[in-house]
């Protein structure tokens, strides 16, 4: 299976574009957890164990493995009947978990009365589940039009393919023949094909015409089948091995190229032409193969080992279909590359970890990774920029952990580890090394990595430590059963987390300082603004509008914490109104907005000067500034201008000419003016009095008694008193004209 997640956030993303500076590209911080469960199964045995784990598009988890009837199962699933029977029956187990691991969306049993184990889990990217594994039940449940829906010895490799809900086996189906059949692991392609591979005894295990080897080489040979997305159809089947023994435990798809790796102890495995390693160098080296899909031709065949006994547990691809590969040596031979972070075996046997190029020809990246105990390499993730996450099992009491370590020492017999290593192998990464185990024994290691840019690692485990590691508010917090088996499964941070920090409230045009609260080798801030670098944990910034700041202590081009800092910035603005025209000795309303307290100056002829809405009664002219402050004292300024007008017969205006022909223009007679009251007389040339105001409001519509007025010249007279109780008469003529 190859997985890919993009880890850069912008704050990464800027740090690699400043290459110019030296900067590195494996910008992580180290491993942290972020939450761990436990599965609840609740018997004390030794029969319940995770063996995979796999993460869809959106973050939910998928475990599959085995266990015993105290498995919790969910209403509903596809197999809720335990049916494994007397003391050593197990049955196969797929649980799917949300994406915090607070809660069990399903769980199901897979199996028939004899012992049923998962090896393998994939899903495609409708949240459909693929597994594959063995069975020593005659009575395992397939499904009728699969490829093989009944076993002919009752050990014998299974695929399921089974609905999102997990409510239904979609199908299931048995490929193998009369011998010993065990499907280690699968993978599916955009087509919903499904690829498994593992080991075989059969003599008669089903093949295609197109086969690279058509006949069992040996006692136990590798398999590898692909089956149509219906499960009924087998596209390519074949073994692979020589006259001694094969067993494959991983397997890849890339770009159009299956890789298939394990161990083999042949003498006569066949290589390709230009192999890395030709010969078989010890008791069982690992193996690896890469067939090409379109063809089915055997793009690369070799040996990896030296002259002892190595094992391929994993396999990966990059996005150029590179090998990448992890499992346990204990050669002192065994080729590691120059400048290898570890160059010689330390312990009985270390894990390792090695990059071969797509053609297979090249082995250039390649190293030891164990102390002076038993290591196991059982699986490795690539970072998009090709760095290395490499998980297993170990029993070393010296793996090189720091400080910065969750878990920088060994705590029982058999602990998990977690090692970050650079793309070229020569160094331990910014995750760093860490252990993962309680007092008891925590072994059978699997990891996905979440997509996306949510930069984590999922780990799967099985653990018997009752102090095993483990956080509050996920699905089981506790071990519930003693010494017994339990599956654990994990998140582990390779971005730390993000610390919101208090925010801060400035007014516009002020300058705040932000500081980290931890320390760091240096400092690379961004924000709105930009980006800036410090060797103090702290900037001064001055911003021109809200934003966040983030801080990420660095140390060399590891990051050591994210802070995000949120700066308000307070711009409060201030409204004091319209400008506005009284006549003297009347007064205007004024009215403030934006503000929480006001100030208006001067404070002549104001009726309050710190209220919101005070009343002006200028003598004359006057502009008024409104000062405004919110609730931290952030200040704006507004003003408005209150013109004061004198009061006499030209305050009075109204026009000389009016149309009333219903036009929309000009259809009305009326005055305004500042003025304290009047009436308004209309009279015709014979000197009759046809229309008569006080308001002006009202207006004349050119009619007398309810009929138009005729054309002509009309006598207009005004009369009217002040604010100040003088009087005026204005006269005028009107023309009417339709």
């Amino acid at each position: 299976m190859r997985t890919f997640f993009v880890r850069f956030t912008y704050l990464v993303m800027v740090l690699l574009a400043m290459t110019d500076s030296g900067y590195g590209q494996n910008v992580v911080g180290p491993f942290s957890l972020r939450w761990s469960t436990f599965l609840k199964a609740t018997s004390v045995g030794t029969l319940n164990e995770v063996s995979d784990v796999a993460v869809d598009s959106a973050g939910f988890i998928y475990l599959a493995g085995r266990c015993d009837s105290t498995m919790p199962v969910t209403p509903g699933a596809a197999q809720t009947q335990f049916g494994g029977s007397g003391n050593y029956g197990s049955d196969a187990f797929v649980a799917k978990l949300t994406q915090d691991a607070k809660s069990l969306i399903y769980a199901t049993y897979i199996g028939g009365s004899g012992d049923d184990y998962a090896n393998a889990i994939e899903v495609n990217a409708n949240g459909e589940v693929f597994i594959t594994g063995h069975t020593a039940s005659t009575d395992f449940p397939t499904t009728s039009g699969a490829f093989q829906s009944t076993s002919i010895t009752g050990h014998s490799a299974f695929v399921v393919k089974l609905s999102a809900d997990g409510s239904k086996k979609v199908w299931a189906t048995h490929p193998g023949g009369l011998g010993d059949d065990t499907g280690e692991d699968i993978a599916v392609n955009s087509m919903g094909e499904v690829y498994v591979t593992g080991r075989t005894t059969s003599l008669n295990f089903p093949v295609s015409p197109n086969a690279i080897q058509p006949t069992n080489g040996g006692k136990d040979d590798a398999f590898i089948c692909q089956l149509d997305s219906s499960g009924g159809t087998l596209l390519f089947g074949s073994y692979w091995g020589g006259a001694s023994d094969e067993h494959a435990y991983g397997l890849a798809l890339g770009n159009n190229v299956l890789v298939v790796g394990g161990r083999t102890s042949s003498a006569d495995y066949m290589v390709s032409p230009f192999a890395v390693q030709k010969t078989l160098k010890g008791s069982q080296d690992g193996f690896l193969l890469a067939i090409d899909l379109a063809t089915k031709n055997i793009r690369f065949s070799t040996y990896l080992g030296g002259s002892d006994s190595e094992v391929i547990s994993q396999i990966k691809s990059d996005s150029v279909d590179n090998v990448i590969v992890t499992g346990n040596t204990s050669s002192s031979d065994f080729p590691a590359s120059p400048g290898a972070y570890q160059s010689t075996l330390k312990g009985p046997e270390d894990a390792f970890v090695a990059r071969l190029t797509s053609n297979g020809v090249q082995l250039d990246m390649s190293t030891y990774f164990g102390g002076v105990g038993n290591d196991q390499g059982q699986d490795v993730q690539i970072d998009a920029d090709g760095s290395i996450y490499l998980a297993g099992q170990t029993d070393s009491e010296d793996l090189p952990t720091s400080g910065r370590s969750y878990q920088s020492s060994h705590a029982g017999a058999q602990d998990i580890f977690l090692a970050h290593l650079s793309r070229n192998g020569t160094q331990v990464d910014c995750g760093g090394v860490t252990y993962i185990g309680g007092t008891g024994n925590d072994f059978m290691v699997r990891t996905a990595l979440i997509p996306g840019l949510q930069t984590g690692l999922i780990v799967s485990a099985t653990s018997t430590s009752s102090d095993f590691p483990l956080t509050a508010n996920v699905y089981e917090s506790k071990k519930i059963n003693g010494k017994g088996y339990q599956p654990a499964v994990m998140k582990w941070n390779i971005m730390p987390d993000t610390i919101e920090q208090a925010g801060t409230v400035i007014c516009s045009g002020d300058s705040t300082l932000i500081m980290a609260t931890d320390s760091a080798g240096w400092y690379l801030w961004t924000s709105p603004e930009g980006i800036d670098t410090s060797t103090v944990p702290y900037i001064v910034i001055h911003p021109a509008q809200s934003g966040s700041y983030l801080a990420a202590g660095m140390d060399g081009a590891c990051i050591s914490f994210l802070q995000k800092f949120q700066v308000n910035v307070n711009d409060p603005i201030a409204d004091a109104g319209r400008d506005t025209i009284i006549v003297a000795g009347g007064k205007a309303q004024l009215r403030g907005f934006g503000g929480t307290s006001y100030q208006w100056m001067p404070s002549t002829g104001l009726s309050c000067t710190t209220c919101r809405d005070p009343v002006a009664t200028p003598d004359s002219t006057t502009t008024y500034r409104l000062i405004v402050s919110d609730s931290i004292g952030c200040k704006a300024m507004d003003s408005v201008t209150i013109f004061v007008a004198r009061c006499n017969k030209e305050a009075v205006r109204f026009p000389n000419v009016f149309t009333p022909n219903d036009d929309g223009w000009n259809d009305h007679f009326g005055i305004n003016g500042l003025v304290k009251s009047f009436e308004m007389e209309v009279y015709n040339r014979w000197g009759q009095l046809i229309y008569r105001s006080d308001s002006d409001q009202d207006v004349w519509d050119g009619h007398v008694h309810g009929r138009p007025a005729a054309e002509g010249t009309y006598y207009v007279i005004v009369t009217g008193e002040c604010y100040g109780n003088n009087h005026f008469i204005r006269t005028g003529y009107l023309t009417l004209i339709r």
